[in-house]
């Protein structure tokens, strides 16, 4: 589910547009037999990822793995890959 920009303020149809997602999710998981199931939403400038569980028989749980923020024009690309490198950078280095 992908939402232009200009109506990522509009709460309503950002909501309905994961409620979307999460119908869809679901209806995969039934028709092919699936016991989980990763999705998308994509509401500019944000991608977050989301995994869709069956739980139980009827009971499905839906919960966010991951967001993130990609830039809106070339300027805010190297803020952005300074937020990719950082928390990676303290897993790299080894304190004795």
């Amino acid at each position: 589910e992908v939402k232009r920009f200009s109506m990522s303020e509009n709460h309503f149809l950002v909501n309905w547009g994961l409620v979307r997602l999460a119908l869809f999710g679901k209806n995969a998981m039934d028709r092919h037999s699936l016991r989980s199931n990763l999705s998308v939403h994509v509401v500019t400038p944000f991608m977050a990822f989301y995994a869709i569980q069956l739980k139980a028989d009827g009971l499905y749980t839906m919960a966010e793995l991951a967001r993130v923020q990609f830039p809106m024009s070339i300027l805010e690309l190297p803020s952005i890959l300074y937020k990719l490198y950082a928390p990676q950078k303290g897993l790299i280095q080894c304190v004795p």
